[in-house]
């Protein structure tokens, strides 16, 4: 990371952010603020990828394994958060949690994406990158 800041520092960001992907490792996300601390204009995004991981997680407590109705969960949690809709996803889990009659592991684990998301959703703001252009047809990354 300090070779690619060494490399960045001739350059300007003024009219275009440094966008750095990350996959919401709290220590890679306080490098990334670290490191490039003298780029003011810079945007932390946590890959959705990453977020993927977690909805798939959410799916397979709530329907079986390989069913229609698991990959229209995913499907339909994606494009809710890519519309922007994180913080509604969040409060819907957390209705989940509060009144479902979930084992102490499942619980855990709504625990655990609910945490994740809330810890990152300032990153995930996916409406707002891709309103701006932000793909990874048109940009670099660090």
């Amino acid at each position: 990371m300090r070779e690619i800041s060494q490399e960045l520092e001739e350059q300007s960001f003024e009219e275009q952010a440094l966008i750095c992907l990350i996959d919401g490792a709290k220590a890679l996300e306080r490098a990334v603020k670290d490191v490039f601390n003298f780029i003011t204009n810079k945007v932390i995004i946590v890959d959705i990828i990453h977020v993927l991981e977690y909805i798939w997680l959410i799916a397979h407590l709530k329907y079986a394994q390989g069913s229609d109705e698991v990959r229209e969960y995913v499907y339909d949690t994606l494009v809710s958060i890519l519309q922007g809709n994180v913080v509604r996803y969040i409060k819907e889990l957390q209705n989940e949690l509060e009144s479902g009659n979930w084992k102490a592991a499942q619980r855990k684990t709504f625990t655990k994406v609910i945490t994740y998301l809330e810890n990152h959703k300032a990153y995930l703001k996916y409406d707002d990158y891709l309103a701006r252009g932000w793909d990874d047809k048109k940009l670099g990354y660090c």
